[in-house]
Order: C-alpha cells, then structure tokens, then sequence
C-alpha cells in the first residue's frame, strides 16, 4: 500500500519538475524529492536566492504540488483501495506540513550516502504535518 502510494507521489513530483522545466518557471530551484522516512514522504525546493518574489513563487509551486497530491490520494483511497487489506474507501488519507526557512544541506555517508536537509524548515515542516487534518495542508 504504501509502495503504491509512494510511486503515485513520485510520478506527480516528476510530472510537475518537467511541467517547471517547460514553463522554464525557477529552473535554478527545482522541487525535488529528498526521501521517505517511514511513511513521511519528504519534498524540498531549494532557493538558490531567497528574494520575496521567489518565496512566494516556492510556497506557490509547493501549494500546487500539495494539492495534486491530497487530490491523486484521494482518489487512490476511493477507487484502487476499496477491499484491499480490509480497508474501506476513503480510509487513507494524507496529512502535510509546509515550511519556509533556511536550511544546511548535503551530501551524508559513505556506505549508502544521501542528499539530506538540516534545519528550522524540516523541524516546522514536520511539526505542521503533525499538527494537519487528514487530506490538509498547513503552512507556517
């Protein structure tokens, strides 16, 4: 279940990176897919310069993404789920939580070495998710 919702998350993150890349919208600061924890699915857009306008323009893109989410989540609930593992339609939900703020990032490890983000952005990101209703976004 949770590899098909992952796969359904991926292909909206990609669908949206060639969507940018087409509109020729912020390509020094692409909305990417930095990892999975569990079942947190964990996507950054990096700002290479923070001015207001590219802030607003990143918590846009972000809203956007979101929404296309929590909409194909939905629907995955409704029409794929239904009797699988015992679960009812409507039953999985998605909560998210959107943060703007400075980060540290990098590449960590050597053995199985990941791109990582560090910092007030991801610890506000995670507190809003938790805080979220199920098929919500809160931003802070």
């Amino acid at each position: 279940l949770l590899h098909r919702l992952w796969c359904i998350t991926d292909q909206l993150v990609m669908k949206f990176q060639e969507e940018g890349k087409r509109r020729n919208h912020c390509p020094d600061s692409p909305i990417f897919k930095m990892d999975t924890i569990g079942d947190a699915y964990i996507v950054v857009k990096l700002l290479l310069e923070p001015s207001h306008s590219a802030k607003v323009d990143a918590l846009k893109d972000m809203k956007i993404l979101a929404t296309q989410i929590i909409r194909s989540v939905q629907t995955f609930s409704d029409e794929e789920v239904p009797g699988l593992l015992g679960i009812d339609p409507g039953q999985v939900n998605m909560r998210m939580g959107c943060a703007l703020d400075e980060v540290v990032a990098g590449v960590i490890g050597l053995m199985q070495p990941r791109y990582h983000v560090y910092g007030k952005a991801l610890d506000k990101a995670f507190d809003m998710e938790s805080q979220s209703e199920p098929g919500c976004l809160l931003f802070c």
